[in-house]
């Protein structure tokens, strides 16, 4: 007789909750400045289309990240829903949150939606695509 709580078969679960771990690693990391998380957590064909319309790819958004001088009083991804896509592949939508201190001293709190496409590559889950819009009044 199988335990009423086996997910050892459930493979759907187990990819919800990495891309959930993975997604606050994300957001740890814009937090932290850590520019060697993010570049683990991005493949290297990576593509993003911000809130702002604009493209770029890995490189785009590690530059970014080494140019922020905010201070992050907190970044978080809430409201996370995962459909997996496969054994190798998942799409998260959810809602990120930034707010702390701009190098010039001014406030910000920054909402937005995003959809992430996740897949597994080389036993490892990378971020291969990644679209934001900005939430209304931010």
């Amino acid at each position: 007789m199988r335990p009423t709580f086996d997910l050892t078969g459930d493979s759907s679960w187990t990819t919800a909750a990495t891309i959930r771990s993975l997604e606050n690693e994300w957001q740890a990391a814009i937090k932290g400045h850590d520019v060697a998380a993010l570049d683990r957590l991005l493949a290297d064909d990576f593509s993003a289309t911000s809130s702002t319309g604009r493209e770029g790819n890995k490189a785009t958004v590690l530059a970014e990240m080494r140019n922020d001088r905010s201070v992050y009083d907190s970044a978080r991804a809430q409201g996370m829903k995962i459909r997996s896509l496969g054994p190798d592949a998942a799409v998260v939508t959810g809602t990120a949150t930034e707010s702390g201190t701009t190098s010039d001293g001014q406030r910000f709190k920054t909402s937005r939606r995003f959809t992430d496409k996740w897949e597994r590559r080389n036993g490892r889950w990378q971020c291969v695509a990644s679209k934001a819009t900005r939430l209304p009044g931010q």
